[in-house]
């Protein structure tokens, strides 16, 4: 209940015990961290992102194209932030794809219930000029890409420096072979952090 809700840990445990594919009859709500932001649906102002009882990647669900608090729309990726609390509603489902990979998941139209305050940022310096003898931080790097437009890239490229504080996704064989996305920061926290999207190893 929103009185009482699950645990990240909990509603995993019932996921783990449906078939294939089943999902709860009735709404479950689930408290947890933000511990990673993947993508933002324009189409239904929706983001599917992942919640986890400590905010690390491990042992999470994921919020799949999820609403707001209380149902209200997003207008963007950046309206959530990892290391967040938050208690979602929805359906606990074991979603299975077409290879046999099982995610655990809340299903879609699940929204935000409750939400605590989102790590502080202002204290973020930015550091560097982008070069590899002084590379940008995190701060500089989301400083610098805020400069831009809607979906435009820069047309330099950039050195920046950091500890990767999240892997959200671990590409496989498939379009974009081993790859994968994460965030770094300057101290490998879940706070201050840049995104880096379907990146090579060294």
């Amino acid at each position: 209940t929103l009185q009482e809700p699950i645990s990240v840990a909990e509603a995993l445990e019932l996921i783990e015990s449906y078939s294939s594919g089943g999902s709860s009859k009735t709404d479950a709500y689930v408290k947890g961290i933000i511990s990673s932001v993947q993508s933002y649906n324009a189409s239904y102002s929706s983001i599917t992102y992942y919640i986890s009882d400590d905010g690390t990647t491990s042992h999470q669900i994921q919020c799949y194209s999820g609403k707001g608090l209380n149902g209200a729309a997003f207008s963007s990726k950046n309206d959530l932030k990892p290391g967040t609390q938050v208690i979602v509603k929805g359906k606990l489902k074991k979603y299975v794809n077409s290879s046999g990979v099982i995610t655990a998941e809340l299903d879609q139209s699940n929204q935000i219930v409750w939400m605590g305050d989102a790590p502080d940022t202002a204290d973020a310096e930015p550091q560097g000029d982008g070069t590899l003898e002084k590379p940008f931080n995190a701060a500089a790097a989301n400083q610098e890409a805020a400069k831009l437009g809607d979906k435009e890239t820069s047309s330099a490229s950039y050195y920046i420096k950091g500890i990767v504080a999240q892997i959200v996704y671990n590409y496989g064989e498939g379009n974009y072979p081993r790859s994968a996305d994460y965030y770094i920061s300057d101290d490998g926290n879940s706070s201050n952090t840049f995104y880096v999207y379907g990146s090579k190893y060294l």
